[in-house]
């Protein structure tokens, strides 16, 4: 998979102009930003537009939403404040918010 943790189905690396490439490095630079090797599959965790759910419940989370039109969340969290690291995989735009408190 070229270093990606996921694969989207529709996915063709062998199609000209390489953006599959570009998004498959976006996304296994982040994966690898991230304590992803001490996370399972929580998809029980999902909530509202949230497809996908890798956790450490109580330490970490990573939650994915293809095409999100709506709100992204996560069911079960510890409650205080929190960093949340944004990343839109086809622009590789990152947005970090600090002290984000629960609910907000």
């Amino acid at each position: 998979m070229g270093g990606a943790y996921a694969m989207h189905l529709r996915w063709d690396i062998l199609q000209p102009g390489y953006q599959t490439s570009r998004d498959c490095g976006r996304l296994a630079a982040f994966m690898e930003s991230t304590d992803f090797d001490t996370m399972a599959p929580r998809d029980d965790l999902a909530f509202a537009g949230t497809q996908y759910v890798l956790a450490n419940p109580g330490q970490s989370y990573i939650a994915h939403a293809a095409n999100l039109a709506g709100q992204i969340g996560l069911r079960g969290m510890t409650a205080g404040t929190h960093t949340l690291r944004w990343l839109d995989i086809p622009t590789g735009t990152e947005v970090i918010q600090t002290n984000v408190a629960d609910g907000d």
